[in-house]
């Protein structure tokens, strides 16, 4: 046997066969690493590297210069992959030679087409190894079928699988079930029709049925082909039943002893955000679609699930809902476009996603009902969390995927907040009957973080965590409108909940929130009328306030930093997108009009603004009442972007301001903490080096020396 690899003209290993092949044997040569099928038929073996699919087998008599037998492939000739196509290729397939063929290919360079002398076979096909018959002769290639993989159907619910078996040398006369391991207690698996093959080489395909009787575990099938000459062959597919699991059974018990944010389904791995790898089947009503978008702007699509009355696992301590995350993707496995109002059976894996119980992966596999209405067939509660933060984590775990409402006349703790890179938003309450909001004083209506006589727990030096507030959170109504950019409505402190706000809990960024669909606010008492700044008096009194002007970056690129203009490639530690600098320069004019007008109108022009936020950029200097910029670095001293802010409060009708900062204070990105301060009030003296403060030898004790970012950290001129 000579092997000729990769299109080479030579041989590139040869195997001298010994021995003696009896009338009407075959003599099986093996690779000695083949598998134990194998190797229990072989009458000789060898360790050089055999055929992978793309080489010539030559076979030759009496050495390796002797008459050539037979031959697999094309001596000189690189086919890629393989020789042939499809099942009779010679790549990961098992080819036996057709009994038709009497005589071997003795002309190695011709062309090779394997389909013309060989019957293909599934990988590893081995059963017939060693024997051969000829001229003809039926029954000796055995029939091939194809069981295909693992069948899964819920309790309650028929399936069925086709099954197709083939014989080279014969005509399948029947196909059928015939055994079923073990066998089950009550309904039947069984063939429901057959076609025969039509020939010699023909397919028979059969459909064998799993009954809706048959009740739940794993099952082993076996079914078997008969050819017309009597010959015999069987496959076996494993079988599943699942029983349909109520939403409660996976999310499982929160006991009062456990921590709400971290139960975990008792279905999902252990550890880790993976999802399992079993799938189950869930049976519950879509109660809402959800919408958000990642911080790249992809939209990511989701729903909840919950069990509809009737239907629960009748635990209270186990929520009845759970969320199905789709990703990218607007339909399920299979197709399936989830719909709010549909009963379904979904199979699914379960995973605890950053400490989230979802399904993934989820395919539709019955669809019970439609048209449920969420708000009365399924258990929706009021959101009325203990005020004791843990006892309202295990409130809110226990209502994990649930649909609650929050309460028209509910009172707005806080106002929204709005991440930018999610387009998330996000508005605090606490419940309509909640104490707070039975304060007479109407500003005391909210919630303190610490220890606060106005506390409904005072004493302690921390009170009991501020449980009872809810978190409206926004894929709900992103999902309504359609758009992964919509939000909540606008809302401040001490606003009310105009209607009820319905929505399912969902558990994301250490948080619970309840994702409502629609939500609406009427005006409470104005924030900003409680203890208004008053102008100070000037005679005898020094007005300070610390002020945050929020990322105040100007429409300049600055030639010495990377990282603070659109299109910069980026500085040390600091990667575009520079979302922090305005877009044009009409928003950084408009920006600067804002601060200026709280400025001098709410804050009543203060002696010396204690500044956070600034850019600390300087390539401009103050001439007159203009900025002149150019290309020097460090240009006055002063950062450009509260000079600009000090003419623009100059123009409102404001005082003169002058800047001033450590430019050594700033971050990677260019922040800074800088004054501005009246000079009609207040003058910045230049210290002398002696000066106990601000000179070279500070006489200023710090707990500890300063560290490798901050070498002026001894010297207060920061200060």
């Amino acid at each position: 046997v000579q092997l000729y690899f990769n299109g080479s003209a030579t041989a590139g290993a040869t195997v001298a066969l010994t021995g003696t092949v009896a009338d009407g044997d075959v003599f099986v040569l093996a690779q000695a690493s083949a598998g134990a099928a194998v190797l229990a038929a072989a009458d000789q073996t060898s360790a050089v590297n055999f055929f992978n699919g793309d080489d010539a087998v030559v076979l030759r008599r009496g050495g390796a210069a002797g008459p050539v037998l037979d031959a697999v492939g094309q001596v000189g000739v690189d086919p890629g992959t393989e020789w042939g196509a499809g099942a009779a290729s010679t790549a990961d397939n098992t080819l036996r030679r057709l009994p038709a063929v009497t005589a071997g290919d003795s002309d190695p360079a011709d062309a090779f087409d394997p389909a013309a002398g060989w019957a293909g076979l599934p990988t590893d096909a081995v059963d017939g190894l060693g024997r051969h018959a000829v001229d003809g002769a039926p029954g000796d290639l055995p029939a091939v079928l194809a069981c295909g993989g693992p069948l899964t159907t819920s309790i309650g619910a028929a399936a069925s699988r086709v099954v197709t078996a083939t014989d080279p040398d014969d005509t399948i006369v029947d196909l059928a079930v015939t055994a079923v391991s073990p066998a089950p207690a009550a309904g039947t698996v069984a063939r429901t029709t057959f076609a025969p093959a039509t020939g010699v080489g023909g397919t028979a395909t059969a459909t064998v049925t799993v009954d809706a009787a048959v009740p739940a575990g794993s099952y082993t099938v076996t079914v078997t082909a008969t050819g017309a000459a009597g010959g015999t062959a069987a496959c076996t597919f494993p079988m599943a039943v699942q029983r349909v699991l109520a939403v409660g059974e996976v999310q499982g018990r929160t006991l009062d002893t456990e921590a709400g944010r971290a139960d975990r389904s008792p279905l999902a791995p252990p550890t880790g955000n993976g999802a399992s790898t079993a799938l189950y089947d869930v049976r519950g009503v879509i109660t809402q679609r959800t919408l958000a978008r990642t911080s790249a702007g992809a939209e990511q699509h989701g729903f909840f699930l919950q069990s509809r009355l009737g239907a629960t696992d009748g635990d209270a301590a186990s929520s009845d809902g759970i969320f199905v995350f789709m990703g990218g993707f607007t339909a399920l496995i299979g197709g399936y476009v989830p719909t709010v109002g549909d009963e379904v059976v979904l199979r699914a894996r379960v995973s605890e996603f950053f400490s989230a119980t979802q399904l993934s992966g989820a395919s539709l596999v019955t669809l019970l009902a439609s048209g449920v209405a969420v708000d009365t067939g399924v258990a929706v509660d009021d959101a009325v969390p203990p005020a004791d933060l843990a006892a309202a984590e295990r409130f809110w775990e226990r209502h994990e995927g649930a649909r609650v409402r929050v309460r028209a006349g509910s009172g707005v703790v806080a106002g929204r907040d709005v991440f930018a890179g999610t387009a998330d938003s996000e508005v605090w309450l606490v419940d309509r009957e909640d104490p707070l909001l039975a304060r007479p004083q109407r500003y005391a209506q909210r919630v303190f973080r610490d220890a606060h006589p106005l506390d409904n727990l005072p004493a302690p030096r921390f009170d009991d965590g501020n449980g009872q507030r809810i978190l409206l959170g926004t894929t709900g109504i992103k999902r309504a409108a359609g758009d992964s950019a919509a939000l909540l409505p606008p809302a401040r402190t001490f606003d009310r909940l105009a209607g009820d706000a319905r929505g399912a809990v969902a558990y994301s960024f250490d948080k619970y929130g309840v994702q409502v669909e629609r939500a609406a606010f009427s005006a409470g008492a104005d924030p900003s009328a409680n203890h208004p700044p008053r102008p100070a008096a000037r005679a005898r009194e020094f007005a300070v306030s610390t002020y945050n002007v929020e990322n105040l970056y100007d429409f300049r690129d600055d030639p010495f930093d990377g990282c603070d203009f659109v299109g910069n490639a980026g500085c040390p530690g600091v990667s575009p997108p520079f979302d922090y600098a305005p877009a044009d320069q009409r928003e950084y004019a408009d920006k600067l009009a804002a601060l200026a007008d709280q400025v001098v109108r709410d804050l009543h022009s203060p002696d010396l603004l204690l500044i956070q936020e600034a850019e600390d950029q300087d390539i401009c200097a103050l001439a007159g009442a203009a900025l002149t910029c150019g290309g020097t670095d460090n240009a006055d001293g002063a950062p450009d972007t509260l000079q600009d802010l000090a003419l623009t409060i100059a123009a409102a009708g404001g005082p003169a301001y002058a800047a001033a900062y450590d430019r050594d204070g700033a971050d990677a990105r260019g922040i800074t903490a800088a004054f501005l301060y009246r000079t009609d009030r207040l003058r910045l003296p230049a210290p002398a080096a002696a000066d106990p403060v601000l000179g070279s030898a500070p006489a200023v004790a710090y707990r500890a020396p300063g560290g490798p970012a901050n070498a002026d950290v001894q010297n207060p001129k920061a200060l």
